[in-house]
């Protein structure tokens, strides 16, 4: 009975392994080629794992896509209650907020990239579409809250202004980091966004 335990514990973790790297491999390549140049070959191969294999783990393609952007939804939905939640005066909670963003835009650059070229052909990927976009409303209430708090005459509109200042900046960042001043922009925003009237 011993030995069926460990050798399903050691399935289990071999499986979650596997899962892992598939999932890295995926978000690395779609974020690099492209999801329409990126065969589930491709992927299996990059995972180091059979192309035969890779199915037992995703049933195709667009529910690897799926997975990936659910995943990286949830992490920053938790980024960004964790800001709003922290009971910082709005100024230091606006700075807080674009600090965890350009830290996590720096750290999960594949990611970023993916969520960035998902936005502009989100129309070929309804399921996910649906999921950004109510991601995106809870975001830009929260947004609107933060300005609200920080006097803004526009709170509404100066939240999305905020946000595509925000998609514009990490976008010029991620497809040419290292000609990009990042922490100029950084204190730019906040200074920028903190004055309100």
């Amino acid at each position: 009975m011993k030995h069926h335990t460990e050798k399903e514990r050691r399935f289990a973790k071999m499986r979650e392994e596997s899962t892992k790297a598939i999932r890295r491999a995926g978000m690395r390549l779609f974020a690099r080629k492209g999801y329409g140049n990126t065969s589930m070959e491709e992927i299996a191969r990059e995972a180091g794992i059979s192309k035969g294999l890779i199915y037992n783990y995703f049933r195709s393609k667009q529910q690897l896509l799926e997975e990936l952007i659910k995943e990286g939804i949830s992490v920053l939905y938790h980024l960004e209650c964790k800001v709003y939640e922290s009971g910082l005066p709005a100024n230091e909670m606006l700075k807080h907020l674009l600090e965890e963003i350009f830290h996590a835009a720096k750290e999960q650059s594949d990611y970023w990239k993916l969520y960035t070229l998902l936005l502009l052909k989100s129309e070929q990927f309804p399921n996910i579409q649906q999921l950004v976009l109510e991601f995106m409303e809870q975001s830009f209430q929260r947004m609107e809250q933060l300005f609200r708090m920080l006097g803004a005459s526009k709170p509404e509109l100066e939240a999305k202004f905020f946000a595509a200042s925000l998609d514009g900046v990490l976008m010029h960042y991620l497809f040419a980091p290292q000609h990009y001043p990042l922490e100029k922009m950084k204190e730019h925003l906040i200074t920028r966004f903190s004055q309100q009237q």
